[in-house]
């Protein structure tokens, strides 16, 4: 199984500046809660497509709005976390994977951390 560690974390952020093509802002705070979660938890495993079974509930995770608001207020990091256990008790059932909801900017980083 593929893991996100914190020594592929600096190419992850890089890939997706340039395949955002500037869309979602400079990934580099999504980077540093990233960073820490992975220091914190540790590596993210990667779940390939196919490996996924039929009844898995995949939930996206996103930040929405302008992203230059994070420069003037950075998250704390549970943010996302906190969405996340709402929609599972909304839905009266755990998320089995998350997944990145686009490849720009933050948005690439927030399923990691």
């Amino acid at each position: 199984m593929r893991e996100i560690t914190l020594d592929v974390l600096d190419d992850i952020a890089r890939g997706a500046g340039i395949l955002g093509t500037g869309g979602g802002g400079d990934p580099y705070i999504g980077q540093l809660l990233a960073r820490e979660a992975i220091r914190e938890h540790g590596p993210v495993p990667v779940v390939a497509i196919e490996d996924v079974p039929a009844d898995a509930t995949v939930v996206p995770v996103a930040g929405m709005g302008a992203p230059t608001v994070l420069l003037e207020r950075v998250p704390n990091g549970g943010e996302e976390l906190t969405a996340l256990r709402a929609l599972e008790k909304h839905l009266g059932r755990p998320a089995t994977h998350i997944t990145p909801i686009e490849i720009g900017g933050v948005n690439s980083m927030l399923p990691i951390a």
